[in-house]
C-alpha cells in the first residue's frame, strides 16, 4: 500500500500534513481550519482524540496537532472531497494493518503459525540488509560522509550566488520538497534526502514544545545542487 500520508509508529497523523493532502490547492487558512475543526470541535477531546503542543522548526514557533487515526477519518469526511475519500479508504486500511500488527493469537495453532511468520519475515529482512550493505559502503565512500548537516551549512556548501539559508528554505517549499513549516515531505525522506531532528523540552509555563531541525544528507545536497544548477544555469534571481 502506497503512503499517502505518514502515520507514525503510535497510530498518529500530523494535522498539518492531512490538511495539506486535503486542500493541496490552499495551504494559507491552516490556522482557521484547526480551530474550527480540531479545538472547536464538541465530539473529540484533547489528549484523547488529538494532541496541541508547540514547535519550533527552524527557528519559527508554530502550533501543531497529531491526531487519531479515528479522528482523521473524521476529518477527511468533513472534507467533502475526492481527496477526503480517497484518505479515508486508505486510513481504514492503514488501521486494519494496526490490528493485524498487535493481533494476539487466540489458539495455540495461530500462536506457532504467527510466530513463524515473524521469524521468516525477520530472516528475509537480514538477507536484504546484508545484500545492500556492500551498496551502502560504496555509497558512502563515494560521497565521504553519512552525516546530515542544517539547510543554513547546506546554503554555504551549495554556495549558489544569491541562495543563502532563507532563500533555499524558500526554493524547495515552492517545489513542494518542503512543507510551509519547512520540514521534508515525506517522499524526500525516504530518498534518503533529509532527516528530521526533534528534541522535546518544557517551557518555565510547564508547557510542551518540540524543537524541529530539518537535516540535509550529502545524498540531499546532490539532489538540491542539480535542482537549482540544471545544465549548469543558475536560474535563481538574487
Amino acid at each position: 500500500m502506497n503512503e499517502l500520508i505518514r502515520v507514525d509508529e503510535n497510530g498518529k497523523i500530523t494535522a498539518r500534513e492531512l490538511y495539506e493532502f486535503l486542500s493541496p490547492d490552499d495551504k494559507s487558512h491552516y490556522s482557521r481550519w484547526t480551530k474550527t475543526n480540531i479545538e472547536q470541535n464538541e465530539f473529540y477531546q484533547e489528549s484523547i482524540d488529538w494532541l496541541g503542543f508547540a514547535i519550533v522548526a527552524n527557528g519559527n514557533e508554530t502550533k501543531e496537532y497529531r491526531l487519531t487515526i479515528d479522528f482523521a477519518k473524521h476529518l477527511c469526511m468533513l472534507s467533502r472531497s475526492e481527496r477526503g475519500k480517497q484518505a479515508r479508504s486508505y486510513f481504514v486500511e492503514v488501521e486494519k494493518q494496526f490490528k493485524l500488527a498487535f493481533r494476539v493469537p487466540q489458539t495455540l495453532p495461530e500462536a506457532l503459525r504467527l510466530a513463524a511468520q515473524a521469524i521468516e519475515e525477520k530472516e528475509q529482512a537480514v538477507k536484504q540488509l546484508e545484500a545492500a550493505k556492500p551498496k551502502v559502503e560504496f555509497y558512502d565512500a563515494v560521497t565521504g560522509s553519512k552525516d546530515a548537516i542544517e539547510i543554513g551549512e547546506a546554503a554555504k556548501v551549495l554556495n549558489i550566488p544569491g541562495v543563502g539559508r532563507n532563500k533555499l528554505f524558500q526554493e524547495l517549499r515552492n517545489r513542494k520538497i518542503l512543507m510551509n513549516n519547512n520540514q521534508p515531505y515525506q517522499e524526500y525522506v525516504d530518498r534518503g534526502y533529509f532527516r528530521v531532528l526533534e528534541q522535546k523540552y518544557n517551557k518555565p509555563n510547564g508547557d510542551i514544545c518540540i524543537n524541529i531541525k530539518t537535516l540535509v544528507y550529502q545524498k540531499g545536497l546532490d539532489y538540491i545542487r542539480r535542482l537549482l544548477t540544471k545544465d549548469n544555469v543558475i536560474n535563481l534571481p538574487a
